[in-house]
């Protein structure tokens, strides 16, 4: 168990985080998955039962300061040291200009934020010896571009992005040797979606994704998600750090206005 890579997933108990621990599990990592809702650990234990229970789900409130020193110290008492990071908290509810309150504001910028932060100063501070470890941030396209999100969310990725070179310069500069790389999703379709991103009712949506935006019928799926995080967190990666790697299919490398153009008059 000892010599096994261990990762931490945060608010992993369903979505996109859930998905990355399945491919983590696959590849054989234990997984600790963390999430501050209870009702998810039923679905969680059944995924780790597939994989004889290497992993455990620990209930908490990753925007609680002393969340993170609660979750490495269960693990640290079974002697299993986390070698893997990936900061997935990103609570939000779509809500217009006028529809953002100051719960909403609170939950999702402290959600994202606070965890990303405590968690990658636990991590740091827990780091054994030489071996190379890493930590991988969920963001989002909305930290760069206005979209249909709440005006907190965009904060938050806006967040995420600057924690993330911070936390990439500490870690040199302090003598941790741990890369800090974020992962700034477009378009990815969860599991619990794509039966509704299938449906017929979604045909022209999907077509104009396809032909418009992707130039290919594929998109982005969590395993995509998942990839990218497997191939950071091996030594090979080593130099990449204090980055941001975009995952949406190329979609925000057109300029805006060609593309309107292209879809409006093909």
């Amino acid at each position: 168990m000892k010599n096994q890579r261990v990762a931490i997933i945060t608010g992993a108990g369903s979505g996109i985080g859930f998905g990355i621990a399945k491919s983590l599990l696959t590849e054989g990592f234990y997984c600790c998955i963390v999430d501050s809702n209870p009702a998810l650990e039923e679905g969680v234990n059944s995924l780790l039962s597939m994989y004889e229970m290497q992993g455990e789900f620990i209930c908490d409130d990753t925007s609680n300061w002393e969340s993170a020193e609660r979750v490495f110290s269960i693990l640290e008492h079974k002697g299993l040291h986390p070698t893997l990071l990936v900061n997935n908290v990103s609570p939000r509810r779509k809500a217009s200009l006028f529809e953002e309150t100051e719960e909403s504001w609170d939950n999702t910028i402290e959600g994202s934020l606070k965890s990303c932060f405590t968690y990658s100063r636990e991590f740091l501070r827990n780091k054994q010896g030489n071996e190379f470890v890493t930590i991988v941030n969920i963001g989002s396209v909305s930290a760069e571009f206005a979209t249909d999100q709440s005006a907190s969310y965009h904060v938050a990725k806006s967040g995420v992005e600057a924690l993330t070179r911070y936390f990439a310069v500490e870690s040199k500069l302090g003598g941790f040797g741990a890369t800090v790389n974020c992962l700034r999703l477009g378009i990815i379709v969860q599991e619990r979606h794509r039966e509704r991103f299938t449906s017929d009712i979604n045909l022209g949506f999907r077509e104009n994704v396809s032909k418009y935006l992707f130039g290919q019928e594929y998109v982005g799926e969590e395993a995509d998600v998942a990839n990218a995080i497997l191939f950071l967190a091996e030594s090979s990666s080593q130099f990449i750090n204090g980055s941001v790697i975009v995952i949406d299919g190329g979609g925000s490398a057109q300029e805006h206005f060609s593309l309107l153009n292209r879809n409006r008059f093909p």
